[in-house]
């Protein structure tokens, strides 16, 4: 028996249950840590994939509309072809937009298609642009 410094006995326990963990439910959760992550990482790979192909199909329709304007421009001021004018006006690689050119009385109208480059499955980026014909302006 032990005595303390005021003359108590006390007596030495062992732990009623010797574990590596303390009690059941610290012992299932073994591991969960690493799944959480591993679901964590998921998440958040899928939400950065959205947000650059978002970007991308952005970034190809806003080069396609600029490209058909130009188009647009030009066949209006009757410049030269409003397809070469398109072709040689869009920034961004990839394949080349199909360009279309509608004409009515003084109105012309030109469309652009282009598939968005290293997207799947997406529907291809599109444009149209309407203008007058400067000749036929009195």
């Amino acid at each position: 028996m032990l005595v303390d410094t005021a003359g108590f006995h006390l007596r030495c326990r062992k732990p009623l249950v010797e574990h590596r963990f303390s009690t059941r439910r610290e012992a299932s959760q073994d591991g969960s840590t690493t799944v959480e992550l591993a679901i964590g990482f998921f998440a958040v790979m899928v939400v950065i994939s959205l947000i650059v192909a978002v970007s991308a199909v952005g970034l190809t329709r806003s080069a396609l509309c600029q490209s058909v304007r130009e188009g647009a421009r030009a066949a209006s001021i009757g410049q030269e072809s409003a397809q070469e004018a398109a072709a040689r006006a869009y920034s961004r690689g990839g394949p080349a937009p199909a360009i279309s050119v509608a004409r009515s009385d003084r109105w012309i109208t030109v469309t652009g298609t282009v598939p968005v480059a290293g997207i799947p499955g997406l529907p291809p980026a599109r444009c149209e642009v309407t203008t007058t014909l400067e000749q036929a302006i009195p």
